[in-house]
């Protein structure tokens, strides 16, 4: 799928960002951490939107190699941070027989693929996983309960998100170097590396979900994840 090569050559792209950053003054580090950190986020979350739903990222691409595109104008419908990756406030009756087929969110990290996707793989992680293997991270998301995994997924990914936006959108009135010190955008760039693996882990296996891989594959690309230091 060429949305998928793309989207695999933009994540090795700004991970090479990340090495060459290792070696950058602070202000640097500081500066252009945040903007590297997000379009991981942002990017890798997507990959994931486009093996689950092939449909959503097809049409927006499609739209962009029309004749009638420009970049200078706003698409309805490109992928979207908050409705794509997570949900917009819903009413806690998710499988009400009055919803409209439209109002059923399809946001990654929202209520009804965490039903239908996130709960049944997080289970199987746990099932078929032996304890051992997948390093500190997955000893870790052990201790989270299958029940409220998503919900805490969920809100660090929304936190982390939110202040990698702070530095994107030059919010921060400070010195950059405050904020965005070198070990706190570290930690930062390691919680949201950590996220995308739980959830990437997870796609492969959730059987609806698109080019998955054998789970001897994944969890050995999980676990060598872990040992990748962005900055």
């Amino acid at each position: 799928m060429l949305v998928l090569k793309q989207m695999r050559k933009l994540v090795n792209q700004t991970t090479t960002c990340f090495e060459w950053l290792k070696d950058q003054p602070d202000q640097q580090a500081a500066f252009l951490g945040p903007y590297l950190a997000r379009s991981l986020l942002e990017v890798a979350m997507s990959a994931i939107v486009a093996r689950c739903d092939p449909f959503r990222v097809l049409i927006v691409r499609e739209i962009q190699a029309s004749a009638h595109y420009s970049a200078g104008e706003r698409v309805k419908a490109a992928l979207q941070w908050q409705g794509d990756i997570l949900p917009p406030k819903d009413s806690p009756e998710l499988w009400s027989i009055d919803k409209e087929p439209e109002k059923f969110s399809r946001s990654l990290l929202g209520p009804y693929y965490e039903h239908l996707y996130w709960t049944p793989a997080f289970q199987r992680m746990v099932d078929e996983i032996e304890i051992g293997r997948g390093g500190a991270w997955l000893s870790d998301f052990r201790t989270w309960g299958i029940a409220g995994a998503m919900k805490r997924i969920r809100a660090e990914v929304g936190k982390l998100y939110c202040t990698f936006s702070k530095g994107v959108h030059h919010e921060i009135l400070l010195e950059r170097v405050v904020m965005f010190d070198r070990l706190s955008m570290a930690s930062y760039a390691a919680d949201a590396l950590k996220h995308i693996s739980l959830i990437a882990l997870a796609s492969h296996l959730a059987p609806q979900v698109h080019a998955s891989l054998p789970l001897d594959a994944a969890l050995a690309a999980f676990e060598k994840t872990q040992e990748t230091v962005l900055l």
